[in-house]
């Protein structure tokens, strides 16, 4: 029963390896096993020498229980993955259009349809508010333990928890194109996708395992025609060879280790697409990043205006309410601090210009045709408006202007100053510890890179940059340093191309499906410190392979020249192959204990 019920499984594994061509641990276990068994059966028949039936027993018995050790391992690593499955509802109340309710499944939610959420629910489905606020726990997307407050109109994310009255919303997405059916579909997929160097462990262990049976067979007819100790221990040692070696814990080193790093990951706001990234975001060599809402808090805000002309501020307000650039809702927030109230004005064929300006047209009360322009400098003067010249400090600059016919006015030139995020400086310097190169790449003008540059310690700099220059600036730097791992971080949006060009695409931020489809790695919170601590855990999970890898194969250096010379009996053969999986598990659970940068 020991060896022909529950041994079944090494068989079982043994049979669809060799059909595939594989040779790996459970063959060893099943030829040792059964060359014990059948070798004890001639033994008690002919009582021509010592029984092993104890050994056979305890060779299944010492391996299932490493298995078994295994498999706890890996749903202890896992369970913070297994948890997202219940992060969402399976069922929400959808309004009937005579105002009657029906609870239907999430997937059968159509976009449009109106949802009920009761206080202390999870939104399902990524959707606009309809009610007239709302207060929501959104640690599940971005680990902010301090409430979010919506009004009316606000988008809402599924995950969020509805944390006071009841409310409605309208479904503006699928329920598999929503936010958090996103996460969890790709982190459920993430382990499907093997480093590089697990493949290699894997034909590592494979060729280990031809090898061991080899030897076993050479140390057989060595010992039986040279060493004249006679078949039963010629044939006890083989197998101690077999059932010492164990190209398990080389197998085990990578996956087990992944399993924990992706996890891990998660817990601190993280979400790796595969897991391949952790080691390719290990061997990181340069790190590129963009400047506004990456580096910076992206909260421009206005500090000195140059030529305080006479224009319209309300026409000004509605010109840059129309752009989502962080430098128009800095100067927006600016000018409604100014103004009590704004009259509702319309404008037409608005136009933005990446990394440059706006421009929209206007037709006043005497039907006059007005074309508003704003933006960099540069783009003022490309559009026909003259520049004064005027000392500028290191801010972020917007000037707007008015062309009507052939007549180019410049009302105004903002300078607006973002500082960077908490924890910028330290991000870097830990990077260059560890011998990473950092670059910015910046679409603002060069004085105002160069101070932020300055601050955060940063002494690469490229400013005045269009997204697609920067996209060319990483495709040039990859082809001149091809052996190199670039990392572009990035805000998700207009970083887009630049993320694309990278070896390795980092978002900051989940609230967009353009940060989700365009990124490797996506930080959910939109913190440096989670930024520094992805590259904590890419740098503990890969080292932690290497070590795994590299205990399996000392182990196994050390254990096999020891069986060969006749030392091991199987027993403890079995019992010493078990301890260095554990040993190779063990190591991966220290992973566990890292708790990240705060």
């Amino acid at each position: 029963p020991a060896l022909f019920y529950s041994g079944w499984v090494f068989y079982r594994s043994s049979y669809y390896g060799l059909k595939n061509g594989f040779i790996g641990m459970d063959l060893l276990v099943a030829v040792g096993s059964t060359l014990t068994y059948g070798y004890s059966i001639y033994a008690a028949l002919t009582r021509s020498g010592e029984t092993y039936f104890e050994s056979v027993s305890m060779i299944i018995t010492f391996v299932l229980i490493g298995k078994f050790l295994e498999v706890r391992a890996r749903k202890n690593a896992g369970d913070s993955l297994d948890k997202l499955n219940h992060l969402l509802p399976t069922s929400v109340e959808v309004c009937n259009d005579d105002g009657t309710m029906r609870q239907v499944a999430p997937e059968a939610v159509q976009i449009g349809d109106k949802i009920l959420v009761r206080a202390g629910e999870k939104i399902a489905i990524d959707g606009v508010l309809c009610s007239a606020n709302a207060l929501f726990d959104t640690k599940a997307i971005s680990g902010e333990s301090l409430p979010l407050e919506c009004v009316e109109g606000d988008s809402v994310l599924s995950g969020y928890v509805n944390l006071n009255h009841q409310i409605f919303y309208t479904a503006s997405k699928a329920f598999s194109q929503s936010l958090m059916s996103h996460i969890i579909a790709l982190v459920s997929s993430s382990l499907n996708h093997r480093p590089y160097i697990q493949n290699l462990a894997n034909s590592l262990s494979q060729y280990f395992s031809r090898v061991i049976l080899g030897l076993a067979l050479l140390c057989f007819l060595g010992w039986f025609f040279i060493g004249n100790v006679g078949a039963e221990i010629s044939l006890m040692i083989a197998i101690s060879v077999i059932i010492i070696a164990c190209p398990c814990a080389l197998a085990l080193a990578t996956p087990i280790a992944s399993v924990v790093g992706i996890g891990k990951s998660y817990a601190v706001n993280v979400l790796f697409k595969e897991a391949r990234f952790l080691e390719s975001l290990a061997k990181t060599t340069i790190v590129v990043f963009d400047k506004t809402g990456t580096l910076t808090l992206g909260e421009p805000k206005v500090q000195k205006c140059h030529l305080q002309g006479k224009y319209d501020e309300s026409l000004l307000l509605a010109f840059v309410r129309l752009s989502k650039h962080p430098v128009a809702e800095g100067i927006a927030h600016f000018l409604e601090s100014r103004l009590k109230g704004t009259a509702a004005i319309t404008l037409e064929h608005f136009t933005q210009f990446d990394a440059q300006g706006i421009s929209a047209t206007f037709v006043d009360s005497n039907s006059r045709t007005l074309q508003l322009v704003g933006g960099n400098l540069n783009f003022l003067h490309k559009k026909g408006f003259s520049v004064p010249q005027i000392e500028l400090g290191g801010g972020m600059v917007f000037g707007f202007g008015v062309q009507e016919g052939d007549t180019h006015t410049l009302y105004e030139i903002f300078e607006l100053y973002d500082e960077p995020k908490p924890h910028a400086r330290a991000l870097i310097e830990s990077l260059h510890k560890r011998g990473i190169e950092s670059v910015l790449l910046s679409g603002d003008r060069e004085q105002s890179v160069a101070e932020v540059s300055a601050k955060v310690g940063i002494k690469a700099f490229h400013s005045s940059l269009s997204p697609l220059q920067k996209a060319q600036w990483i495709e040039s730097y990859k082809q001149q340093n091809p052996s190199r791992t670039l990392v572009m971080v990035g805000d998700g949006i207009n970083d887009t191309p630049a993320l694309s060009k990278s070896d390795i695409a980092i978002s900051m931020g989940a609230g967009s499906d353009i940060a989700i489809l365009s990124s490797d790695v996506i930080i959910l919170d939109d913190k440096l410190t989670t930024l520094h601590n992805a590259f904590e855990i890419a740098h503990r999970t890969y080292s932690t392979i290497k070590q795994n890898i590299a205990l399996s194969i000392g182990y196994n250096a050390l254990s096999v020249p020891i069986a060969m010379v006749g030392l091991v009996i199987p027993l403890f053969a079995a019992l010493s192959m078990s301890l260095s999986s554990l040993i190779v598990v063990l190591n991966s659970m220290r992973l566990r204990r890292f708790d990240g940068v705060k």
